[in-house]
């Protein structure tokens, strides 16, 4: 089953971000130098009337923000691309420091969950967490409900309501589309693959290139999506592998899309355009392209995580990112598509349009994060 994307946005509950390794990369993020900071700024508020008990409720929030003095977000692709901008504007608007842990997915999800055992948390904020990665942690009580708190959630410049689980959890970021990207230096204009059994033709053979699915969720979600929803046949993906795919070194969804600007392959399955993008911005010779209509839709989850050590500054940080000031920072430097009225779509895809999204509902985000735990798309694929 396919869905316009306003059936993505108002159907699929955490997605993206995300990606899986062996070692985390943890880079803290240290905002530049700024001058003592001025009086904050007036909290997000909504156009909406709000009962004056939500307001004060929120200044309390502010307040003790500012005294916990820092928040640690840990952070996947989107966010960990584009920290420095965030953290610095975040300090320019609260006075509040920003640290960013970057890092794979799974990876970071583990860290949540060794923190909780241990009583030893040590971030404040899952940003955009893969759906294969967050909703796990969520069944599990790793993360914390936000919803009816956070001012920027009320506010009337939602394309759609935001996505969210039965418990009150925010659950979608910024959409991204999962689809093929080629080097347009090395496929003519005539070349182009139009639909996936056109990458059986023997002319790719030794040019495609793929995310590495033992470290990545991006194979395991495009495996399992476009088999269910018989985009390819049952026996597509095996006779890929005959095509000899490569992994590039490296780890994560960045390297790949460095590989293909480099020309180390013509074609880069399973590419998600919050990487491809940056890749492209800066000179790169890629461009996505959507084969039989369709890509496969994600967003990444942003949430607060449990027993965070400074909630309060967590709690302003989230409702900053996805106000229209961080949610146009992001989406501008990111090259995404936007679920705010205010803020313009800038994904890179946009001039691909329109093409069907396909979305996936949490039980198939369960079954996704298993099949990544048990490592299905590497076996499909023939990786070791």
């Amino acid at each position: 089953m396919t869905r316009k994307w306003a059936c993505l946005a108002m159907s699929f509950t955490l997605m993206a971000l995300f990606a899986c390794a062996p070692k985390p990369a943890s880079v803290p993020t240290t905002p530049t130098p700024q001058p003592p900071a001025p009086s904050p700024a007036s909290p997000v508020t909504s156009n909406i009337s709000t009962p004056m008990s939500q307001d004060a409720a929120w200044s309390r929030v502010v307040e003790a923000a500012k005294k916990e003095g820092s928040v640690t977000v840990y952070a996947v692709t989107i966010i960990g691309d584009t920290g420095q901008a965030v953290a610095d504007a975040f300090y320019k608007r609260y006075g509040i420091r920003v640290d960013i842990i970057a890092g794979p997915g799974s990876v970071l999800s583990e860290k949540i969950r060794t923190e909780q055992r241990m009583n030893q948390v040590i971030a404040d904020v899952a940003a955009e967490l893969s759906a294969a990665f967050a909703v796990v942690l969520l069944q599990e009580g790793h993360l914390t409900p936000l919803v009816k708190e956070l001012p920027v959630l009320r506010e009337d410049a939602w394309l759609v309501p935001p996505a969210m689980d039965d418990g009150g959890n925010i659950i979608r970021g910024f959409p991204s589309f999962h689809s093929p990207w080629i080097n347009t230096d090395l496929v003519k204009p005539e070349e182009m693959p139009k639909s996936w059994p056109d990458l059986l033709d023997p002319r790719w053979k030794g040019k495609l290139l793929i995310m590495d699915p033992r470290t990545v969720a991006a194979p395991d979600r495009a495996i399992y999506t476009l088999t269910k929803y018989k985009i390819v046949e049952p026996n597509f993906f095996p006779r890929l592998v005959v095509q000899n795919l490569s992994i590039p070194a490296g780890v994560g969804m960045g390297p790949p899309f460095t590989a293909l600007a480099k020309g180390e392959g013509a074609v880069l399955i399973f590419g998600v355009d919050s990487q491809g993008g940056p890749v492209l911005k800066a000179g790169g010779h890629i461009r996505p392209t959507v084969l039989a209509g369709s890509v496969v839709g994600t967003s990444g989850a942003i949430q607060l995580i449990k027993n965070a050590p400074h909630p309060n500054a967590g709690k302003l940080f989230i409702n900053f990112l996805l106000s229209q000031q961080g949610y146009e920072l992001v989406t501008t430097i990111a090259q995404l598509g936007s679920l705010r009225k205010d803020v313009a779509d800038r994904s890179v895809l946009a001039s691909l349009k329109p093409f069907n999204v396909i979305a996936n509902t949490i039980e198939e985000e369960i079954q996704i994060s298993k099949n990544n735990r048990e490592g299905v798309a590497a076996k499909v694929l023939g990786v070791q």
